[in-house]
C-alpha cells in the first residue's frame, strides 16, 4: 500500500444546543439522541447509519425535531423539506425515498403527512414564512387528498382509500426496524 486517505462526511453545524441537568439518565438520553442524530445525518437524513443511506419520507417525523432541538434552524432541514416537496406525486402523496429508488411509489400515508407537519412545525418554531409560502401548494394538494377520503361523518373512509385509485399508494402496515443499536445511541 502506497497511500491511504480518509474523508469525513457530515454536517458543519452553525450552532449547537447544550443541555445540562441534574438527572443523569436524562443527560445520558440527550447525549445518545445527539449522537444518533449526527450519525444519521450526512448531506441527507437517514433512519440509521448501519443499513442504508437513503432519505426516506418517514425519517422527517423524528429527524427534523431532533436536529431543530440540537442545532436550531439548520440548512439541512430546508434541504430536506425542499427535496420531499419536489417529489410530490400527482395524487398528493410524496415519494417513499427521495431522491427516488426506482419506482414512483409513495411513502406510507402517515409518513407523507409527517412532511406537511414538518413544514408547519418549521414555521411555528422559527417563524419562517418563506418556507411555508414555498410549500403551500404542496400542502394544499396533500390535504386535498385526505379531504377526498373523508366520509359523511367526517372520518377517514378506509374502504374508499383501499378501493379507489389509492390501492397501490396506500399501504397499511406498522414499521419495524432492525438497525443495531448500542448504549451510545
Amino acid at each position: 500500500m502506497r497511500s491511504v486517505a480518509a474523508e469525513k462526511i457530515g454536517q458543519d453545524w452553525d450552532s449547537t444546543t447544550r443541555f445540562h441537568c441534574s438527572d443523569s439518565q436524562l443527560q445520558t438520553f440527550w447525549k445518545a439522541a445527539e449522537r444518533t442524530a449526527e450519525t444519521c445525518t450526512i448531506d441527507i437524513f437517514m433512519d440509521n447509519a448501519s443499513r442504508e443511506a437513503r432519505q426516506y419520507t418517514g425519517d422527517i417525523s423524528f429527524m427534523v425535531p431532533a436536529i431543530a432541538a440540537l442545532h436550531g434552524s439548520a440548512p439541512i432541514i430546508r434541504n430536506y423539506l425542499n427535496t420531499l416537496t419536489i417529489s410530490q406525486l400527482s395524487n398528493g402523496l410524496f415519494l417513499d425515498c427521495c431522491p427516488g429508488k426506482g419506482a414512483s411509489s409513495s411513502g406510507p400515508y402517515e409518513a407523507c403527512f409527517s412532511h406537511v407537519d414538518a413544514i408547519w412545525r418549521n414555521y411555528v418554531w422559527f417563524g419562517d414564512r418563506e418556507i411555508l409560502k414555498k410549500h403551500w401548494k404542496a400542502i394544499q394538494r396533500h390535504l386535498g387528498l385526505w379531504m377526498s377520503l373523508i366520509n359523511d361523518r367526517g372520518m377517514l373512509d378506509v374502504e374508499r382509500a383501499r378501493n379507489g385509485i389509492m390501492l397501490e399508494t396506500f399501504r397499511f402496515f406498522p414499521y419495524f426496524d432492525w438497525a443495531y443499536m448500542d448504549r451510545q445511541g
